[in-house]
């Protein structure tokens, strides 16, 4: 009888202290994905909020493995390490799928951009030209501003090549850039031929 309860006693405390055992593959898991995630470049470009969430879940865990390490081992309880240690990994898929969808929205917006700013160009150019052929126009301000539409088309080349290389978040903003520049230059334009035709 002594044996059997000495057996059943070695039993309950092993299992005990099994539990008393950080959950090291989940942990070393969720580490594994969120890590990788962080290292995609997709990720870190198209999806930040999303890696950063599930960064904060990471060091959540982290935090959580430490605080029950430094309990009695008879007290400890890795429950909420294994929650935290999930949750990194499924939001670093989330990343993932979240990055992918980004991507292929930017690609849609980029190339719809790269149309527009050639339009942009050509209606810039036509009111550049226009511009100069008025009386009383100020030429130094329009004759500053000749440049532009050659500038633009070679900043619209390069933005169609990073939209070849699949660099898509550095298309749009190239492509936002020149709008914002061809923007301006209209404005300048209008204000001087007010200027013009008030005199």
């Amino acid at each position: 009888m002594r044996r059997v309860r000495s057996a059943l006693l070695c039993g309950i405390l092993g299992a005990i202290l099994s539990c008393a055992q950080p959950p090291q593959a989940i942990i070393d898991a969720a580490r594994t994905s969120v890590n990788a995630a962080a290292r995609n470049a997709d990720i870190v470009t198209y999806a930040p909020a999303s890696l950063r969430a599930a960064q904060d879940d990471l060091a959540a865990m982290d935090a959580e493995a430490d605080r029950q390490a430094r309990r009695f081992a008879l007290s400890r309880n890795f429950k909420t390490v294994e929650a935290l240690a999930a949750n990194a990994s499924d939001a670093a898929q989330l990343a993932q799928s979240n990055a992918l969808a980004s991507k292929a929205t930017v690609e849609r917006d980029a190339s719809a951009l790269a149309d527009q700013v050639g339009g942009a160009i050509h209606d810039f150019e036509t009111r550049l030209w226009s511009a100069r052929r008025l009386r009383g126009v100020q030429q130094n301000v329009i004759d500053g501003l000749s440049d532009l539409g050659n500038d633009s088309r070679a900043s619209l080349d390069d933005a169609r090549a990073d939209l070849a290389a699949g660099a898509y978040a550095s298309a749009k903003a190239k492509l936002s850039a020149i709008l914002d520049r061809l923007d301006a230059a209209q404005q300048t334009i209008d204000e001087q031929a007010g200027i013009a035709r008030a005199r």
